[in-house]
């Protein structure tokens, strides 16, 4: 199995926060988020802060069910058949934003440019394609939703080793590849995040992309 080697700030407007894990095996991944940290990101120059933590050293945490589903349902959208991101009205888009906040502890100014919430950045394009790629389009192997807190668990970016290339593998294995499924039914592997020739660092790729992302006034 190829090493699965990813820069990982996953998921919606803030793309994604973090969580930690012991390499964990599929079926650990209902264990329940963490309490979040305080918000993180201050008003940034651009929304290119890093991507990820490469100097994080400790347990990772396996994927847990979103505690979002509720937040979402109350915004009258059903949580396991989102709408494109650029479908949704900006009164809704405002408040589905609020919900990828809560879910990275993170502010707004993590990911907009200060001063032109409607400017391209880099994480808002991440974010975009999180949505797209991961939120619309996987789920737990139990049909269950998979939003922003499932891998970010109230960080910003997730807490991911990469000092130890073999347990991350092994994780990324576990917890992506097994501990996901396809709403399309087709077989979730590394390429389906990684594409084919692999791209370790895909989200690099993903905030270099000039994405339409929705803009909030």
């Amino acid at each position: 199995m190829r090493s699965l080697l990813v820069s990982v700030a996953i998921l919606a407007s803030a793309a994604c926060g973090g969580g930690q894990a012991n390499v964990q095996s599929p079926g650990a991944a209902n264990t329940p988020a963490a309490s979040a940290p305080a918000p993180q990101g201050g008003p940034s120059a651009n929304g290119a802060a890093t991507l990820g933590d490469d100097n994080f050293k400790g347990p990772m945490k396996p994927i847990a069910d979103t505690t979002m589903a509720g937040d979402l349902k109350a915004l009258d959208l059903d949580p396991t058949a989102l709408p494109p991101l650029d479908q949704l009205p900006p009164d809704k888009l405002r408040r589905v934003m609020k919900t990828f906040t809560k879910a990275l502890g993170a502010r707004c100014g993590a990911c907009h440019m200060e001063g032109d919430f409607a400017a391209p950045t880099p994480r808002k394009a991440i974010a975009a394609n999180m949505w797209t790629h991961f939120v619309r389009e996987v789920s737990t192997p139990g049909g269950a939703p998979v939003y922003c807190d499932s891998c970010h668990q109230g960080r910003l970016t997730p807490l991911l080793d990469r000092h130890d290339k073999k347990a991350l593998s092994e994780w990324m294995e576990a917890n992506f590849e097994h501990g996901l499924k396809l709403r399309s039914g087709k077989a979730n592997e590394c390429e389906t995040c990684h594409g084919e020739p692999f791209e370790s660092h895909f989200l690099k790729k993903w905030a270099a992309m000039p994405v339409a992302a929705p803009a909030v006034k």
